[in-house]
């Protein structure tokens, strides 16, 4: 059973999922929204695991994006509302597994300077030091929704098993084309978004690992009350840049391969929040992920990020969200890498 918030036109609008039965015709899609009591009784109803992924995710282009207070409401009140069937059914529920976030493990507030950061899961995302780069929220939504999870269990006698997966950037291909936040890097670099890099860079995964750990955690021997930090390693911008450099020739012009000074990212974000908010903290840092009990519990062998950027690539191309290189990008890149020099000496 999988819910989606809306069946009409189901057959064509969710073949990609159909289609990943391989014609075992056993998927039953029902219609259920995290604001709404209905229907979620009858479908968690004979159900002996849950998976909740459903989350909200901001879009960084969004016209009409939510707010902090409504993202946080979402993801926690949708999770309270799953939890609550889920105990009325609770001699029937086996493992509850929750889809939660690498943003919920981010290092103490006493750490965060250092250029070394080690992420693992004994830490907990401190809400108010968070909040002053987390413009859309997000972060703060994952890791009030995951500690609302454990309080709930534990205020509720721990009526079933649970788990949570903490992923990292989430990368590999897409199964459809409606493009996720976690692969911005890659797609903005294949359409020449970028002038030149930041010398910064995210923990990445694998998507088809993330979801393996998911199935994997259902039935995990070792795996009961535990977090796990699904994250392979990271990669600096400059390594994806160079791997889609390498890959793709017909967009060679639109990847850079200059790294930019850090102070020109701090000037830039001085006027843009999305790379003040998102990107200015990571400049220079790099970030270790202890995975060790992820491996060894949840039975995973991460594969090549290497062959994660590549196949998200090609799937971006594929469903036409990577546009190819023309005079007039080329013309606008130039423009904006003159302007900034300018800047900068100027400065």
């Amino acid at each position: 059973r999988g819910t989606v918030r809306n069946l009409s036109n189901h057959a064509t609008k969710y073949k990609y999922l159909y289609d990943l039965q391989r014609g075992s015709n056993q998927l039953q899609l029902y219609e259920a929204d995290l604001c709404s009591d209905e229907n979620w009784d009858a479908i968690i109803d004979g159900c002996t695991y849950i998976i909740h992924v459903a989350s909200p995710v901001p879009k960084l282009n969004d016209r009409h994006p939510l707010s902090v207070e409504q993202l946080i409401s979402i993801a926690t009140s949708g999770l309270q509302r799953v939890l609550s069937f889920s105990l009325k059914h609770k001699h029937h529920i086996k493992r509850f597994v929750l889809t939660s976030s690498e943003t919920a493990m981010l290092p103490a507030p006493e750490n965060k300077t250092k250029m070394v950061q080690v992420m693992q899961t004994s830490d907990w995302t401190d809400i108010e030091d968070v909040s002053r780069h987390d413009p859309s929220g997000y972060k703060r939504s994952k890791t009030l929704a995951e500690r609302h999870f454990w309080n709930f269990l534990s205020d509720n006698g721990e009526p079933f098993e649970a788990v949570a997966i903490n992923p990292s950037f989430s990368i590999g291909p897409l199964l459809n084309a409606h493009e996720r936040s976690s692969v911005a890097t890659i797609s903005a670099l294949l359409n020449g978004q970028f002038p030149f890099l930041p010398n910064s860079g995210f923990m990445f995964v694998d998507v088809r690992d993330v979801a393996q750990c998911h199935v994997n955690a259902l039935t995990a021997s070792n795996a009961n009350g535990k977090r796990y930090l699904v994250a392979h390693h990271m990669l600096w911008t400059k390594d994806v840049a160079a791997i889609l450099y390498d890959q793709f020739a017909e967009y060679r012009s639109q990847i850079p391969l200059t790294v930019q000074y850090d102070f020109v990212w701090k000037l830039i974000g001085k006027f843009d929040r999305v790379i003040g908010g998102h990107l200015v903290p990571l400049l220079g840092k790099l970030y270790i992920a202890k995975n060790e009990e992820t491996v060894r519990d949840l039975n995973v062998a991460f594969r090549s990020l290497n062959e994660s950027v590549i196949d998200c690539a090609d799937s971006l191309i594929q469903f036409g969200l990577a546009e190819k290189p023309s005079m007039t990008r080329r013309v606008v890149k130039i423009t904006i890498k003159a302007v900034i020099v300018v800047v900068v000496v100027v400065l």
